[in-house]
C-alpha cells in the first residue's frame, strides 16, 4: 500500500503526505482535520482499502472531501470489515456517498461496525432515504448513529422513523440540528412506540412541536427502553408539555428529559413536575425545564432550511454561537445567500463575495 500511494501522489503530481501510510500497531487511523482534500485523499484509496488488520477505528472527520472522492473512500473501506467505528463528519456527504454506503451496510458479508458518525455533512432527504433503507437491511451490529447538524426535512426523517421502529441493535441516535419540523418529528416519535433498542434520542433544535409532543407522549406510554431523551429548544408548548407528562405517567424507564428553553410555560412545568409524583416504577427521572417560562423566539424562529429575517446573536452562548455557525455554513453553501448590516461587537462588518 504504501508503494501504491507514493506512485500514485506521482502520478496526481501531488507531494505525499507522510502519516498516511504508517505501520505501526494502532487501533485507531485518524488523519481528523487535516484538510486532506480531495487528491492527496484518492492518492490513498490503495491503503484505505487495505488497513492493517488491527485498525478498528476511522477518522476522517473534515478533510474537505467533496461526494464523489467520499464515495470512493467509503468503497475502500468495504474490505476492512473488522471496522467498529467510522467517523466522516465534516465532508461533503451526497448521493454518491449515500450509494456507497448503501452498499457498504448491506452488501459485506460480515461486518463489525458499531458507531457511525456522518454528522456535519450537509445530507439532504434523497441521501437520507437511500442510508435509511440500509440501515433496515443490514446485519451490521450498529449501535450508535451519527446524523446531527445536516439537511435532513420530513422526508428524510419519515425514511429514518421507518428505519427506527423496528431497529434491534441502534441504541444511541443523534439527529439535532435538522430542520425537519414538527411533522418530521411525528415520524421519528411515532418510531419509539415500537423501537427496542434506542436508549438515547437527541432531538433538540429540530422544529418538534406539539403535534410531534403528543404522539411522542403516546409512544412513551408503550416504550420500555428509552432512557435519555432531548427536546430542548424546540418550540413546544404548554399544549405539548402536557401530552408529554401524560405519556410520562406511564413510562418505567425514562429517566432524563430535556425540555430546556421550549416555550411552554408554568401550566405545562405544573403538568410535568406532577408526572413525576404519579409515574409508575422506580426509576428516577430528571427532567430539566430551564428557561420554560420564556419563549426564546430567535430559536423559533431560527429555520436552517431558510433563514431569513434579522438575528441579535450572543456568541457567548453556545446556541446562539451554533446558529451564528449555522447561518455561516448556509452562507458558504449558497453564494445567493448574503448577510447585510452585520455588527460585531457594534463594529460594522460585511461578507464579501
Amino acid at each position: 500500500p504504501r508503494t501504491a500511494y507514493i506512485r500514485q501522489c506521482k502520478l496526481e503530481k501531488i507531494i505525499p503526505e507522510p502519516t498516511i501510510c504508517r505501520t505501526e500497531q494502532s487501533k485507531t487511523f485518524s488523519r481528523a482535520f487535516f484538510g486532506l482534500g480531495n487528491e492527496k485523499t484518492r492518492a490513498s484509496l490503495n491503503y484505505l482499502s487495505n488497513l492493517p488488520p488491527t485498525v478498528t477505528i476511522l477518522n476522517l472527520s473534515d478533510n474537505r472531501l467533496d461526494d464523489k472522492t467520499l464515495a470512493e473512500v467509503i468503497k475502500a473501506l468495504a474490505n476492512n470489515t473488522q471496522l467498529e467505528k467510522i467517523i466522516l463528519r465534516g465532508n461533503k456527504f451526497g448521493m454518491k456517498s449515500a450509494d456507497a454506503m448503501a452498499d457498504f451496510l448491506t452488501l459485506a458479508k460480515k461486518l463489525n461496525l458499531e458507531h457511525l458518525d456522518v454528522s456535519h455533512c450537509n445530507i439532504g432527504d434523497n441521501a437520507s432515504k437511500l442510508l435509511a433503507t440500509a440501515l433496515q437491511k443490514t446485519k451490521s451490529p450498529l449501535q450508535e448513529l451519527h446524523l446531527e447538524h445536516n439537511r435532513i426535512g420530513e422526508d428524510g426523517a419519515k425514511a429514518f422513523g421507518n428505519a427506527f421502529s423496528k431497529h434491534r441493535t441502534l441504541e444511541k441516535v443523534f439527529l439535532q440540528w435538522n430542520p425537519f419540523g414538527d411533522s418530521g418529528g411525528v415520524y421519528i416519535a411515532k418510531s419509539i412506540k415500537t423501537n427496542n433498542s434506542i436508549t438515547h434520542l437527541d432531538l433538540h433544535m429540530t422544529g418538534f412541536a406539539d403535534t410531534a409532543s403528543k404522539v411522542m407522549g403516546n409512544s412513551l406510554k408503550l416504550n420500555k427502553v428509552l432512557k435519555w431523551l432531548n427536546l430542548s429548544h424546540n418550540p413546544i408548548s404548554d399544549v405539548g408539555a402536557q401530552t408529554l407528562a401524560d405519556g410520562l405517567k406511564r413510562n418505567e424507564t425514562l429517566e432524563t428529559l430535556n425540555l430546556n428553553h421550549i416555550i411552554g410555560g408554568s401550566k405545562g412545568a405544573k403538568a410535568l413536575i406532577k408526572s413525576i409524583e404519579n409515574m409508575s416504577g422506580d426509576v428516577q427521572r430528571n427532567i430539566q425545564m430551564e428557561g420554560m417560562d420564556h419563549a426564546l423566539k430567535k430559536f423559533q424562529e431560527f429555520n436552517a432550511k431558510n433563514p431569513s429575517g434579522r438575528y441579535a446573536l450572543d456568541l457567548s452562548v453556545p446556541y446562539e454561537r451554533e446558529i451564528a455557525m449555522a447561518l455561516l455554513r448556509l452562507s458558504g453553501d449558497n453564494r445567493n445567500l448574503l448577510w447585510s448590516d452585520v455588527h460585531l461587537d457594534g463594529i460594522a462588518s460585511s461578507q464579501k463575495n
